[in-house]
């Protein structure tokens, strides 16, 4: 196997800094339960505390993974899915293989980052979901934690044409099925299921999914030991904009009213009703649609601190040898390559 091919390799934790003096191993050590958080940006005046952690990630390697390798990863999540990436033409061809990783722990990433630099060079994390949950601080209600969730965070840099999707309670930014093209980045946010680290139900969770490897390096995870070191609080920054915009919108209502006052003198007809009417339907109310409307009053506003973040947070390995079985198969599946002959 390709593991045995090289000695000096091991998925042991102990032998992690006699293989690979990095100074980036230093700041990898985090709490791994919430009982011991410690909290990286705390303002004064926060409303909602932000408890992230890694939903999702997603590795791609253009040679398969060996049998060992997936016991270790399964050790260390909730649940790993694996997957071959084959040609549309040809089925039989296949160009990369895949392995879904749900709640990872700090040693999934560890053991990914090792065997890359040992074993597999083209292992590249290519998809990644950071998921935030919400929580009211002292002194504040669920019911002001969920509005800045659902109505005073926006998406950066995504385009303005498209369409929210809902199903039920949770909100997609942007509607997946019969899309022309598979969208680099979405968010998602749902506040009627349970949290996957509390154990809460109706957790208010705000989940950026990142899908594309090209999306996930531009966000800062060009390594596999970024999402252990990076600042949370940093990357939803860079994701989020979080700005209170209310008050420049009554402004905005109350100079619309009164300019349609002195164009349509009409006292029979309630002007404010109906101008007040058209921004409920807008849904200037949520910064994402009040960006879309008003976009250079949105950028003038400043960023509002009212969030505090913890460390990320890792769930303990607790997984069942049950969910393993159908990547126990000791007969490796290798790509078939086509050689194309051209004549004269």
């Amino acid at each position: 196997m390709l593991l045995s091919q090289r000695g000096a390799f091991s998925f042991e934790p102990s032998n992690l800094e006699a293989q690979f003096p990095d100074a980036r191993w230093k700041h990898a050590t985090m709490p791994s339960t919430l009982s011991h958080y410690q909290n990286a940006n705390k303002p004064r005046d926060a409303i909602a505390r932000v408890i992230p952690y890694h939903d999702t990630i997603g590795v791609s390697s253009r040679r398969f993974f060996p049998l060992k390798l997936l016991e270790a990863i399964g050790l260390n999540c909730a649940k790993v899915v694996w997957r071959i990436k084959s040609d549309k033409e040809d089925c039989k061809t296949i160009w990369r293989y895949v392995l879904i990783i749900q709640l990872p722990s700090r040693e999934a990433f560890k053991i990914l980052y090792r065997y890359k630099r040992a074993a597999d060079q083209s292992l590249n994390l290519y998809r990644i979901h950071p998921a935030f949950d919400f929580e009211p601080t002292e002194g504040h209600t669920r019911e002001e934690a969920w509005e800045i969730a659902r109505n005073h965070i926006r998406l950066k840099r995504h385009r303005r044409d498209q369409d929210e999707f809902e199903i039920d309670a949770s909100r997609y930014s942007r509607k997946l099925k019969g899309a022309k093209s598979k969208p680099s980045k979405y968010d998602v946010f749902y506040d009627d299921r349970h949290s996957k680290l509390t154990g809460e139900c109706e957790a208010i969770h705000v989940e950026p999914r990142l899908e594309t490897s090209r999306a996930t390096k531009i966000a800062g995870f060009r390594d596999f030991l970024d999402p252990l070191t990076r600042n949370a609080s940093e990357v939803f920054a860079e994701q989020y904009d979080v700005k209170n915009h209310l008050p420049i919108r009554e402004k905005i209502i109350l100079r619309t009213i009164k300019q349609a006052k002195l164009d349509y003198p009409k006292p029979h007809v309630d002007i404010e009703r109906r101008v007040r009417a058209i921004h409920r339907i807008l849904q200037t109310h949520r910064l994402r649609e009040f960006h879309r409307c008003f976009p250079r009053q949105s950028e003038r506003l400043k960023r509002w601190d009212c969030l505090e973040f913890d460390d990320w947070q890792w769930i303990t390995p607790d997984i069942d040898v049950g969910e393993m079985s159908s990547l126990s198969s000791d007969r490796a599946i290798k790509p078939s390559i086509k050689r194309i002959c051209l004549s004269d």
